[in-house]
């Protein structure tokens, strides 16, 4: 027999009904419910996953990474990524949407739907999205902001796109759709091509753009492109971005999409509402 086994069965059973204090039941239920509310308040739901193709994954502050499907879980402080030829679309709590589209990065700072509180603040890290904003934009737009790393834009009940570009990928993709119909917009400014920097369009409502001190205000149909040195409003609205496959599918019924991947067709070839 073990001498850890021998040495438990050798003490006085009187160990076992000895009477245990109020004062410690109370404190170890005291810290029982505040590790409770700690992990509760940590794992608030403040959105679902609507659709998901390919990888997409998200991660918390504490550097834990979970995949992501149909009706998963979103929090407060999650970066959700995508992967080559994968994207997703979200719906928040307020009945905020947002589509990502691939090679994508996007932290949630910030999500409170609580009237007089509202507070909703995205930071794209790379990549691109489309959002339709909710019940906050509407109560309060001034508390709904989208930052990148090279302008902050704000909204006002809107449905905006934004895309930051890197390299020659956006111009090759503007190249590629001249059987596009060009957008004017109300503004007489223009960058030559398609630079690298940060695009940005707004199909419904209006919104605004800051940066270093600098706002340019919006309205649909309107465009702007943000440097590291430069702002400015577009006087033709990104083909790339108004005729993105991934940000259309925005409004993507999930039910129909397995429907048409159950068949073998391909979901660029099943409908999808335009942004337009």
């Amino acid at each position: 027999m073990s001498h850890i086994l021998a040495t438990s069965m050798n003490r006085s059973d009187t160990s076992l009904t000895r009477p245990v204090s109020n004062g410690l039941i109370t404190t170890l239920c005291c810290l029982l419910l505040l590790s409770w509310l700690e992990v509760a308040n940590a794992s608030v739901q403040i959105g679902s996953v609507v659709f998901a193709k390919g990888a997409v994954s998200a991660r918390s502050t504490e550097g834990t990474v979970r995949l992501l499907a149909r009706e998963s879980s979103i929090f407060e402080n999650d970066t959700i990524a995508t992967a080559d030829n994968s994207f997703a679309v979200v719906r928040f709590a307020d009945e905020t949407k947002m589509s990502i589209r691939p090679n994508s990065e996007i932290m949630i700072e910030h999500f409170n739907e609580k009237v007089g509180e509202e507070q909703a603040e995205f930071n794209l890290l790379k990549g691109g999205l489309r959002a339709i904003t909710g019940a906050i934009g509407k109560r309060n737009p001034e508390s709904v902001r989208f930052k990148t790393r090279k302008a902050s834009i704000g909204i006002r009940g809107t449905d905006l796109a934004i895309r930051d570009c890197e390299g020659t990928e956006c111009q090759e993709e503007e190249e590629s759709m001249t059987g596009f119909d060009p957008v004017k917009t109300n503004c007489a400014s223009s960058v030559e091509g398609q630079p690298p920097g940060l695009y940005f369009v707004f199909t419904k409502g209006a919104g605004y753009a800051e940066k270093d001190g600098k706002r340019v205000e919006l309205v649909a149909i309107g465009a702007g492109y943000a440097s590291n040195t430069e702002m400015s409003c577009l006087s033709q609205a990104p083909r790339f971005i108004l005729n993105d496959e991934y940000l259309e599918k925005i409004n993507v019924d999930w039910q129909e999409a397995e429907f048409f991947e159950m068949l073998g067709i391909d979901d660029d070839q099943f409908p999808a509402c335009e942004i337009l």
